[in-house]
């Protein structure tokens, strides 16, 4: 059987199961933060004498973070679903590295869009609250997305780093995706989904050119991390020096 045939790669998804329950989880808790951020009394009186709304930094934080957390998920392979294997397919002859990494990558990108299809709703019902442009609204949409790539690829390179190794690679993963939300909010804010979403969600006079650098700061990032995770996972898809010489010795 191929384990790179992607058919449907959303078949996961939405068919029955852990991933699904999963995203229904997320959209439910993604629900109650826009209820809770919602304001209580008369919007402009709430703008008049507090200030706008929050609700759309809430609504945005909360799913960067939850779309950062999924996608850590697929890429370590814990949630059983119809996607390329990569820990499969590195033991696999069927095919090159190079259609393995590009099969992944397409897959990754149709989620990915259903995904952010999903969150979509909600986040522009928030939207109708707060005074964002369409341009800081695509800014969002934009650093979510190479955000989420970049948890998707660390997982995946920790799955194929320690794939014998389950726990480890659970562990790693929580702790590295906790450690960089901490320490990116602390001391790089401009490189923290958080602290950026909560800048786009609540703008002010003068601030659409710096949050506009400050976003495309953040995308080239994570968009060169996501690169070298990129080049990490094709050099543990190469066979190496031990795996060819057992190949050359098992072959007549």
């Amino acid at each position: 059987m191929n384990t790179l045939n992607q058919l449907n790669p959303l078949r996961g998804l939405t068919n029955p199961g852990p991933a699904q329950q999963g995203l229904l989880g997320y959209l439910a808790l993604q629900a109650l933060v826009l209820l809770v951020w919602w304001p209580k009394s008369n919007l402009m009186h709430r703008i008049n004498t507090v200030g706008e709304p929050t609700t759309l930094s809430a609504v945005v934080m909360f799913t960067g973070a939850a779309l950062a957390y999924f996608a850590l998920r697929l890429g370590t392979e814990e949630l059983a679903i119809s996607q390329p294997s990569l820990s499969a397919s590195h033991s696999s002859e069927e095919t090159s590295p190079w259609t393995t990494l590009r099969t992944y990558f397409s897959t990754h990108f149709v989620q990915l869009g259903y995904l952010m299809a999903l969150c979509t709703p909600l986040i522009l019902v928030a939207h109708s609250i707060a005074s964002v442009s369409a341009v800081g609204m695509l800014w969002i949409g934009a650093i979510t997305a190479v955000h989420t790539t970049f948890y998707r690829l660390l997982g995946a390179w920790l799955q194929l780093r320690w794939a014998d190794r389950e726990a480890l690679v659970t562990i790693t993963s929580r702790v590295v995706l906790i450690g960089a939300y901490l320490c990116a909010t602390a001391f790089a804010p401009t490189l923290s989904h958080a602290s950026l979403s909560f800048q786009l969600g609540q703008p002010r006079d003068g601030s659409a050119d710096r949050l506009a650098t400050s976003a495309l700061q953040f995308i080239v990032t994570y968009g060169a991390l996501s690169a070298l995770l990129s080049v990490g996972l094709l050099r543990e898809l190469l066979p190496r020096g031990g795996d060819r010489t057992r190949k050359s010795q098992a072959d007549p």
